[in-house]
């Protein structure tokens, strides 16, 4: 028999050039994107992207050569076995064997123990994990001992696991504290998560209240998280969000089981099941009426907005809007990319990149006041003249970050406290050191003038 190699059809058609084989090529432009944390959907999507780029019109024949622009079946089958060789099963014991190994190669490589997991008696997965540079703010921060904002968001792998981000404010952002990670948000795995995690702790963490927690706990209006934090931390109060709460009561009012019917909702005052329902927030109103906290370290914090930012990093930058693989995949993350971009945040900051800061209450830019308006008494304790009555003025501890006005009363940052920092160069954590606010100024000018040289000679 002799073959002729004649075809009765076109060979460089669509329909013929689907069957191809994946090129090696593309397989490993396929790798590189899920490295870099994209799923397979996204990864042909953006192959799709580049080949229109580069080849314009010739982008149809080229999206239908599968040894150039695989199918999504295909790029679903290779992200498994990339994943599965890189952290083994994504269920069941092999997934766990895979994470205690991560675990220990990690702890080695910090050199303390900064993961820890364990499986609840109803075969619930709790994990822990405080890095290195978490340990860190601990130690470092004064504000870790005073108010740690708490948050959780789930669904975060293709099994449905939650996180739990713990971060504490400063004049450079939130800084996270320490991750969760629980396969169930019941009471009893909250719980058993915390105990995992204040096993990790420092002795020196907290400032001097060590491991018994903070002073204070923000989170939203979640009673597992709630009971599952006074159970572990007893020595601490814990507060509500003030943005939560209204939104909550929102969310109850439109909830059907609570039959408040459409007609009776603009006047739901008048309903009983909604007085009921108020009863019992105002029986607790010490967690979230702003008057109960005038005594309280919350430096003008009420609402877990840092925690909000932080996970809209997490989602947006960290894990680019896709799940995870797997639980070992999900601590990798965790523990080295929201790192490092914490870790890139706090030298920025350092650096005097401060875009980011430059519009918040952290940096010093208070105008009005001048230094003739201010007496010192001490090293850190100064009085700022009122400009609004004749009274004695207001007494500033930057030591402490305090002010005997009515927004420092709780530590918050005040326009006198600003005002003491820029006319003194007086160290504070309440806002962004003076030599980087000075050194922003400086290149702000040098902008400026800069732009006004080049509009000058384009004219």
């Amino acid at each position: 028999m002799r073959l002729s190699y004649m075809h009765n059809h076109p060979i460089m058609s669509a329909d013929a050039l689907k069957f191809r084989d994946v090129s090696e090529e593309a397989k490993e432009k396929l790798i590189s994107l899920f490295k870099r944390k994209y799923g397979p959907t996204q990864a042909i999507d953006m192959m799709k992207y580049e080949l229109q780029l580069k080849h314009g019109a010739n982008y149809l024949l080229k999206a239908a050569d599968r040894a150039v622009c695989p199918d999504v079946q295909f790029a679903h089958r290779l992200y498994r076995k990339v994943f599965q060789e890189e952290f083994g099963e994504s269920t069941g014991e092999r997934m766990l064997h895979s994470l205690r190994t991560y675990i220990s190669h990690y702890n080695t490589r910090a050199g303390s123990e900064c993961m820890a997991l364990d499986i609840t008696s109803d075969n619930k997965v709790v994990m822990a994990i405080c890095t290195p540079l978490m340990k860190r703010v601990y130690e470092e921060v004064k504000h870790a001992s005073e108010l740690v904002f708490i948050d959780t968001s789930s669904n975060m792998d293709r099994y449905g696991c939650s996180i739990f981000l713990l971060l504490t404010h400063s004049c450079a952002g939130g800084l996270h504290m320490g991750v969760l990670i629980t396969s169930s948000e019941a009471e009893g795995v909250i719980e058993a998560a915390l105990k995992l995690y204040r096993s990790l702790l420092p002795q020196k963490s907290f400032g001097v209240r060590g491991v018994q927690g903070p002073a204070l706990f923000m989170t939203d209006d979640s009673a597992s998280e709630q009971n599952s934090l006074s159970h572990v931390f007893p020595a601490s109060q814990t507060l509500l969000c003030v943005f939560h709460v209204p939104q909550a009561t929102w969310r109850w009012l439109w909830n059907g089981k609570n039959q408040i019917p459409k007609e009776q909702r603009p006047n739901h005052l008048q309903h009983i099941k909604f007085k009921e329902h108020l009863t019992g927030y105002y029986g607790r109103k010490e967690k979230w009426a702003i008057t109960c906290r005038l005594d309280l370290q919350v430096r003008g914090n009420n609402t877990n907005n840092f925690c909000e930012a932080a996970m809209h990093v997490l989602k947006d930058k960290i894990l680019e809007r896709t799940k995870a693989f797997s639980i070992p995949q999900l601590a990798d993350y965790m523990s080295t990319f929201l790192d490092d971009n914490y870790q890139q945040r706090l030298n920025d900051v350092a650096n005097g990149h401060l875009q980011n800061v430059i519009p918040s209450r952290y940096m010093p830019q208070e105008k009005s006041i001048k230094l003739q308006d201010i007496r010192q008494l001490s090293a850190s304790q100064f009085i700022v003249t009122s400009q609004t009555s004749q009274d004695r003025g207001y007494d500033v501890d930057m030591e402490l970050g305090h002010c005997s006005c009515h927004a420092g009363k709780t530590g918050a940052p005040c326009k006198h406290q600003a005002a003491v920092v820029k006319h003194f160069s007086v160290s504070s954590t309440n806002f962004i050191p003076a030599w980087s606010y000075q050194h922003w100024r400086l290149s702000q000018c040098f902008n400026d003038r800069m732009s006004y040289a080049t509009r000058t000679t384009s004219k």
